[in-house]
C-alpha cells in the first residue's frame, strides 16, 4: 500500500514540477529581465519535459541532492508554499470573456488559499478558518465552471470541462476525508497527517489547473 501511495505521489510532483516550480521562476525573471535568457530556458525546460515527461522533477531533485537538502525538503509542502505567494499563475487562460475571467479569478483564488495551509496548519483556530475559506472557494470555483461551461459551443470542449469537473469534485471529497483524519486526536500521527493534507492540496491545486486547461 505504502509504495503505491509513494508512486501516486512521484506522479503528482512529476506532473506539477514544471508548471508550478519552474515556469513561476523564470516568469518572475522575465518581468525582472530585458534579457532573453528566462524566456529560452523555458522553452528548452518544456521540450525536454515533453520528450522526456519527468525530467523537471528529477532536475529538481538534482538540485535538492547536491545542496544536501532533499531530507529537509517537502516537495507537497513546497509547492504549496509557492502557491501562496500571490506571484503564481500556473495557467493563464486565452479567453478573455467575462465568464472565463472570473473563472481564472476563482481558480487563482482557490490555490492562493490553498498555500496558506503550510504557514497555518499548525494553528488550530487559523487553520480551520482556512478550510471554511477553502470550502467557499471550491464553491465559488464550481459556480465559475458552470457559467464557463455554457459559454462552450463545441460539444468536446463541454464534455472535456465536465470531465475535468468532476475529477475536481472527486478530489475536493478526498481533500475533506484527509482533513477528517488530520484532526483525528493521535499526536504519533500527526508529522504524517500533516504530509497527506499538503499532498491533498496540492492533487486540488493539480485538478484546478486542469479545468483551466480544459478551457485553454
Amino acid at each position: 500500500m505504502a509504495s503505491s501511495v509513494d508512486a501516486a505521489q512521484h506522479k503528482l510532483m512529476v506532473e506539477m514540477a514544471l508548471p508550478c516550480v519552474i515556469h513561476p521562476i523564470l516568469r518572475e525573471l522575465e518581468e525582472n529581465s530585458s534579457a532573453s535568457s528566462p524566456t529560452l530556458i523555458k522553452e528548452a525546460f518544456d521540450t525536454v519535459e515533453n520528450f522526456y515527461p519527468g525530467f523537471t522533477e528529477f532536475f529538481i531533485s538534482r538540485v535538492l541532492l547536491k545542496a544536501q537538502v532533499e531530507h529537509r525538503v517537502d516537495m507537497a509542502e513546497a509547492i504549496l508554499k509557492l502557491e501562496g505567494s500571490g506571484k503564481q499563475r500556473d495557467v493563464k487562460l486565452r479567453r478573455t470573456e467575462p465568464a472565463f475571467k472570473n473563472l481564472q479569478h476563482r481558480a487563482d483564488s482557490l490555490k492562493l488559499i490553498l498555500g496558506r495551509i503550510p504557514a497555518e496548519i499548525a494553528d488550530r483556530k487559523k487553520f480551520l478558518d482556512t478550510i471554511k475559506d477553502i470550502a467557499q472557494a471550491i464553491k465559488h470555483l464550481l459556480d465559475s465552471v458552470n457559467d464557463s461551461f455554457t459559454q462552450l459551443s463545441v460539444i468536446e470542449d463541454r464534455n472535456r470541462l465536465d470531465k475535468k469537473k468532476r475529477d475536481f469534485v472527486k478530489y475536493s471529497k478526498r481533500f475533506s476525508t484527509t482533513l477528517k483524519d488530520f484532526f483525528k486526536d493521535n499526536s504519533e500521527k500527526q508529522m504524517m497527517r500533516r504530509s497527506a493534507v499538503y499532498l491533498s492540496a496540492n492533487h486540488l491545486v493539480h485538478q484546478t489547473n486542469q479545468i483551466l486547461l480544459a478551457v485553454g
